[in-house]
C-alpha cells in the first residue's frame, strides 16, 4: 500500500500547466505529511536548444531563480520556497508538516543578470497569496533569451504520508531571434526596432485552471507602441525572449537614426501579419535592401537556410492560389497560411472590365490580386502578382517563374493588337502566365487557365518590336507603401539597453 501511495503521488510534469489526477481517498483527520519537490532546472533550456548558451553564462553574471508555491484546496498559499543557483543541478525543496488535503503545486522558473552590485530582474511575482491572483509581471519590455520564464504545476494529495514530486518547467512565451542581412550601421541606420501594433502582453497568470486564452495579461496600445526586439548599431543578430505570441499578430519594423542627441524614426520598412505561437522558437530575418519584394522570414529557425537558398536562387515569394474555379474562402485560407501578409482592400470590390476583385500584400511593394466571377466570390478565373517598385528589372520575375517550373514560350501577340507579352506555361500545362510592364510603374505577372488559342499566337521574342505598347492596368489602388510612410513620433524606442 505504501508503494502504491508513492506511485500515485509522484508526479512528473511533462507539459506546461498539466495537472495529475487527484487522489480520491479521504484525508485522515489530525495527521500531516511531508513533501519533497524536485525541479528539473535544465529541461526547458534543453528543449529549446539553449543549454550551451545558458551554461556558458551561468558562471559569469547569470543566475537561475526557481520558486515553488503550494496552495491548499481553497486556493490559499500554504508554503513558498525559492532559491537562486548558478548551475543546472536539480533543485530539491522540502515542505514539512503539510496538513492532510489536496494541494496545487506551482513552479516558476526565471533568470536574471547579477553583476555583483546590482541585479537586473526583468520579471516579478505578484499577488501570490491566492492561486486565482498569482501572476508574473514584466518590468521591462525587451528581454534577452537568458531571461526566459518556465512554468509547471501538479495536483497532489497529502494523506498522512510523505511524497515526492519531480516537476519540469516548460517555456512560457516565445523565443525570437532577430536577424538582419546587415547591421543597422551597414544600412545607414543606428537602430532597427520591431513592434507589435495591436496590443502589449504584460504578464501571465499562474493558476493552472485558466485556459491558454485566459492566461495572458494584455493591454491595448494607447499612444505610442514600444519595441519588444531591437538590433543596435553594429548588431546583425540578437536572440530575444518575449511574451508576445499569437497565430496572427501585426508587426512593424522601424529604422532609427541619431540626430544630435536624439533618435529619430526614419521609416517603416515592413508591416504585416506573422505567426509566433506560444512556446515557439522562431527567427525573424530581414534584408532592408530586398524588402520591397522579399518580405521578412518569420518561421522556425531550422527552416531559414532553405528559405534563404530559394531567395538567393531567385525564387520570389509570389505563390498565388491557382485552383481555377475555386472560391473566396479558399483564397483567404491560402493567405492566412502565409508566414507574412498585409491587408489590401480587405473585401471583394467590383473591378470594371474584370470582375470581383480582392488583393493583399505579400511584400511591401508586391501584391497578390484575385478576380472572381460573382459578387459572393465564386469561380476564380484571373490572378495577378503586381510589383509596384518600378526600379526592379522584369528579369527578376521571369527568372522566378522559370525556377517555379514554368516554361518560356515566347511573345504572345494577336495580330489585331499592339501588345507583345512574355508568355510562360506551367509544368502541368494548365496555367499560362503573362509578364508585362504596368502603365503605372512596376511589373505584372497575370495567371489564368490556359487558352488553347493563345498557343497559335506565339512569336519568337526576337521578332517583337524593341518597345512594344504597355498594357494599361487599373490605377494603383494601394493605400501607400509602408516603406514610404512618414514616421513623425508614432513609435517609441528604448532610452537605454534593457536586455
Amino acid at each position: 500500500m505504501k508503494k502504491m501511495m508513492y506511485l500515485m503521488t509522484t508526479v512528473i510534469v511533462t507539459l506546461a500547466f498539466y495537472a495529475c489526477s487527484v487522489d480520491d481517498n479521504p484525508a485522515k483527520p489530525g495527521t500531516s505529511g511531508r513533501a519533497v519537490i524536485t525541479v528539473n532546472t535544465k529541461a526547458m533550456f534543453e528543449e529549446m536548444g539553449l543549454t550551451e548558451l545558458i551554461e556558458f553564462n551561468l558562471p559569469k553574471t547569470l543566475c537561475l531563480a526557481d520558486t515553488v508555491l503550494i496552495y491548499d484546496q481553497n486556493g490559499r498559499l500554504v508554503k513558498k520556497l525559492g532559491t537562486v543557483t548558478k548551475s543546472f543541478e536539480p533543485l530539491t525543496f522540502e515542505f514539512d508538516d503539510l496538513p492532510n488535503g489536496t494541494y496545487t503545486l506551482v513552479v516558476w522558473q526565471t533568470s536574471y543578470i547579477d553583476n555583483g552590485t546590482t541585479a537586473d530582474k526583468h520579471f516579478t511575482l505578484a499577488d501570490e497569496e491566492e492561486l486565482s491572483t498569482v501572476k508574473v509581471v514584466q518590468i521591462h519590455p525587451i528581454h534577452n533569451v537568458a531571461t526566459t520564464n518556465g512554468l509547471a504545476s501538479a495536483t497532489v494529495t497529502v494523506n498522512g504520508n510523505s511524497f515526492e514530486a519531480t516537476v519540469t518547467p516548460k517555456l512560457v512565451g516565445s523565443i525570437l531571434n532577430m536577424k538582419s542581412e546587415k547591421s543597422p550601421q551597414e544600412y545607414g541606420f543606428d537602430q532597427i526596432c520591431l513592434y507589435r501594433m495591436d496590443q502589449v502582453t504584460t504578464g501571465f497568470w499562474l493558476d493552472p485552471a485558466r485556459s491558454e486564452d485566459d492566461r495572458w495579461m494584455t493591454e491595448p496600445i494607447v499612444g505610442e507602441p514600444y519595441p519588444f526586439a531591437i538590433l543596435y548599431q553594429n548588431e546583425a543578430e540578437f536572440m530575444h525572449y518575449t511574451f508576445e505570441h499569437g497565430d496572427d499578430i501585426p508587426l512593424s519594423l522601424v529604422t532609427w537614426k541619431l540626430d544630435g542627441d536624439n533618435y529619430v524614426p526614419e521609416e517603416i520598412v515592413e508591416q504585416g501579419h506573422h505567426k509566433l505561437p506560444n512556446g515557439s522558437y522562431k527567427t525573424y530575418y530581414f534584408d532592408v535592401e530586398r524588402i520591397s519584394y522579399q518580405p521578412p522570414f518569420c518561421g522556425p529557425t531550422d527552416q531559414l537556410s532553405a528559405w534563404k537558398a530559394d531567395r538567393d536562387a531567385g525564387i520570389l515569394v509570389n505563390d498565388p492560389y491557382l485552383k481555377w474555379g475555386s472560391n473566396f474562402a479558399e483564397v483567404e485560407a491560402h493567405k492566412q497560411a502565409k508566414q507574412f501578409w498585409a491587408v489590401g482592400n480587405g473585401q471583394l470590390e467590383f473591378w470594371e472590365g474584370y470582375g470581383w476583385h480582392y488583393w493583399y500584400y505579400v511584400a511591401s511593394n508586391l501584391t497578390e490580386q484575385y478576380i472572381f466571377e460573382t459578387e459572393d466570390g465564386q469561380n476564380l478565373n484571373d490572378v495577378m502578382c503586381m510589383c509596384h517598385n518600378a526600379n526592379l528589372p522584369i528579369d527578376i520575375f521571369t527568372k522566378s517563374l522559370q525556377l517555379q517550373g514554368y516554361t518560356y514560350l515566347g511573345k504572345l501577340h494577336y495580330p489585331d493588337t499592339e501588345y507583345y507579352e512574355d508568355m510562360f506555361l506551367s509544368a502541368d500545362g494548365k496555367t499560362e502566365a503573362l509578364v508585362y510592364a504596368n502603365t503605372y510603374g512596376g511589373w505584372v505577372i497575370e495567371y489564368f487557365a490556359l487558352i488553347a488559342e493563345d498557343l497559335n499566337h506565339i512569336i519568337p521574342a526576337s521578332l517583337a518590336p524593341a518597345s512594344s505598347k504597355v498594357r494599361s492596368i487599373v490605377p494603383d489602388l494601394r493605400r501607400g507603401s509602408p516603406r514610404n510612410a512618414t514616421m513623425h513620433n508614432s513609435f517609441k524606442k528604448p532610452n537605454k539597453p534593457m536586455r
